[in-house]
């Protein structure tokens, strides 16, 4: 079970249940994830390659499939250097707009800290 909090606006309840989905249906056709991990499959590169996919079709599928590669590599990091360290917004690269301009700063709310 998924528990969230509020504003229920700021998740997707479909899209979280449709990655759980379609692992799951991925370990009944193909077996454990981490057996093509194990031979090499570069869950980064997939990732990229779903959101290809997702801006040149508009298949909103390939989102989800994007995030579960995702969460593929954060579960079994390819990554030589691979960690986890919360960060706050002072340390984001900022929000990609869709007009090409790129906002470095956006209101903080929180003012960087939880």
């Amino acid at each position: 079970m998924i528990r969230g909090g509020q504003p229920a606006s700021q998740y997707s309840i479909e899209f979280l249940q449709g990655m759980v989905d379609r692992m799951l249906l991925g370990f009944r056709k193909y077996g454990h994830i981490k057996d093509s991990v194990d031979k090499g499959m570069d869950p980064a590169t997939e990732a990229h390659n779903r959101i290809r996919e997702y801006q040149r079709t508009g298949n909103t599928e390939w989102l989800i499939d994007a995030a579960n590669y995702c969460m593929i590599e954060f579960m079994w990091p390819s990554h030589k250097d691979a960690h986890y360290r919360p960060t706050d917004s002072g340390e984001s690269p900022g929000r990609a707009m869709r007009d090409g301009t790129r906002h470095s700063r956006h209101a903080d709310k929180m003012e960087g800290d939880l």
